[in-house]
């Protein structure tokens, strides 16, 4: 079976999560092609890949000022799915996978694939985290409604296709985020918080990943006062990236204002890959205290590779995932449930050990990126006889 792969970002998760897919969906005997951004992140031998598409490069100076902004969005917006139609054109595979669209410009190009192609888009984010020219719902529709087959990572997000976008069911299957247990041994909380330089006798509570509004990182600072107060051994640990054009700032003062700045340690940076081991294993537990939310975190996975229990609020489908595997605890969005939930799993040691050896297991059994592989063939399989 050919499938082309299409991933314009090139880099960060989607692309970690795209190389693992295809490297697992290479071992059940399918012919891999994927096409994806220049430079592309991910040196692979294992399976084919084409770096003609174009990404966003955050280092040029054009692109700190709103205007080069728009035109290098349109740009791209209009040259890489140009490209994608051409060379499917030209390959001719039984599949096409798409893993990330501008839904501005794809509601016009995605029809026109899906005429002589079969085509998938697998939607990590039903609704985007951020508004913008041609992020519209009736943009999304479009693409939603035009395309063979839809997969998501959860019922939630199942649901609100069917409700929302008024998808019918049968065209949508639901398969989770994978991950899988580390290749060679995890480095040792004592050895990983030496590398980085952390507290060795405190308790660490991990904010993960890029920082945008929809997180909640300003909720879970605020929720600090409150932990602070009942156990001052428990510290939270800050790391990641600002998205283009915002800063720390507000955080920051806001740590300042609440007089946290002995509690609260920020690493605000890109975390490499390698490095991303080593803030996991540092940590006690990782809190994900969205405020909204419209898919499976990539952290949440993280969490379960590492057997890091978790918090999360119950927004998406993160509070529907983590109670029903049983590997943390679901909050309200308030200062106090939040609060309470970290005190309960760093104080009850029974509760902890329970989550992180079903995480152990879930890993093997059910987010294996072998099992999502095969789940994801019976679609193509499905969408082929279709």
């Amino acid at each position: 079976m050919k499938v082309l792969m299409y991933e314009p970002a090139g880099c960060g998760g989607h692309a970690f999560h795209i190389m693992n897919l295809s490297n697992s969906l290479l071992r059940q005997s399918c012919e891999i092609t994927l096409l994806t951004s220049s430079p592309y992140e991910y040196f692979q031998e294992k399976y084919k890949y084409i770096e003609c598409l174009i990404r966003r490069n955050y280092g040029r100076w054009q692109l700190r000022f709103e205007p080069f902004i728009i035109l290098d969005r349109l740009y791209r917006a209009l040259y890489n799915p140009l490209m994608r139609n051409y060379l499917c054109k030209k390959i001719k595979p039984d599949i096409v996978h798409l893993q990330i669209v501008n839904a501005g410009t794809d509601q016009f190009f995605v029809p026109m694939l899906c005429k002589n192609q079969k085509v998938i888009y697998t939607v990590h984010n039903v609704v985007p985290h951020e508004k913008g020219i041609g992020r519209g719902r009736s943009s999304f529709k479009r693409v939603y409604q035009s395309v063979h087959h839809l997969i998501v990572h959860s019922n939630a997000n199942r649901n609100q296709l069917i409700s929302e976008f008024g998808i019918i069911p049968d065209k949508i299957s639901i398969i989770p985020f994978g991950t899988e247990t580390s290749e060679k041994p995890l480095i040792s909380q004592i050895a990983a918080r030496e590398r980085l330089k952390l507290p060795l006798t405190r308790q660490l509570i991990l904010f993960f990943g890029t920082i945008r509004k929809n997180k909640g990182l300003s909720l879970l600072i605020n929720s600090m006062r409150l932990v602070a107060s009942a156990n001052p051994d428990i510290m939270l640990l800050i790391a990641g990236n600002m998205p283009l054009r915002s800063t720390f700032d507000e955080y920051a003062k806001l740590i300042r204002h609440l007089n946290l700045q002995e509690k609260v340690i920020s690493h605000i940076k890109w975390v490499k890959d390698e490095e991303v081991e080593l803030y996991f294993m540092a940590s006690d537990i990782v809190v994900l205290p969205y405020t909204s939310f419209a898919s499976q975190s990539g952290i949440l996975l993280h969490a379960y590779k590492y057997c890091r229990p978790v918090v999360v609020t119950e927004v998406g489908s993160l509070g529907e995932t983590v109670e029903e595997d049983e590997t943390g605890l679901k909050c309200k969005l308030s200062e106090e449930s939040i609060s309470s939930a970290i005190l309960t799993l760093t104080a009850n040691r029974h509760m902890y050990d329970r989550f992180a050896e079903n995480m152990a297991e879930l890993v093997k059994n059910k987010y294996h990126w072998d099992i999502v592989a095969k789940q994801t063939i019976e679609v193509y399989k499905k969408v082929l006889i279709s």
